[in-house]
């Protein structure tokens, strides 16, 4: 079964990409993890894993209540999925990087808003993942589980500058 963070970079395009069984699952072992902040032009990979560092690590402080209301903490189990996730040949060699944003509800999302593509990856402490996509130029939009919207991804994918 292939999963998203198992997906060999070289196997990506808009007309063959293949996340069959998506998953995200934490593995065993923490890190010292955090993310970044906003979609900008590919830093190098050292610069990209360094921000994305950073930006977990803040997150990793948020408190009950961090929207001044009653959003929960983000759930730690799901900082080694995104981390491996952000980190992974897939998200280094995109053109734009992608936010991370924490959510109410404990949970992280990944977004990405160019002049044509809105993408947000969301992943709730019960690892359920889910996709909302637009593409302005298509006029194309996804809503939804991310296994579901598995090719709206790979179109996504490549129009946010999927370098080979």
């Amino acid at each position: 079964m292939t999963t998203l963070l198992d997906t060999p970079a070289s196997t990506l395009s808009e007309q063959n990409i293949h996340l069959t069984g998506l998953r995200f699952e934490p593995s065993p072992g923490t890190r010292d993890l955090n993310a970044v902040s906003r979609t900008a032009e590919a830093p190098a990979a050292d610069e990209w894993l360094e921000q994305l560092s950073d930006r977990l690590s803040e997150l990793a402080q948020l408190r009950p209540g961090w929207d001044a209301i009653s959003a929960l903490p983000v759930d730690p189990t799901l900082m080694d999925v995104v981390f491996k996730f952000a980190s992974s040949d897939l998200i280094l060699n995109l053109t734009h990087k992608p936010q991370l944003v924490p959510t109410i509800n404990g949970g992280l999302a990944l977004e990405w808003h160019t002049e044509s593509i809105d993408m947000i990856i969301e992943l709730s402490p019960d690892s359920e993942a889910s996709i909302y996509y637009r593409d302005e130029d298509s006029d194309e939009d996804a809503e939804g589980l991310l296994r579901e919207h598995t090719q709206a991804l790979a179109r996504a994918i490549v129009k946010l500058g999927y370098r080979s």
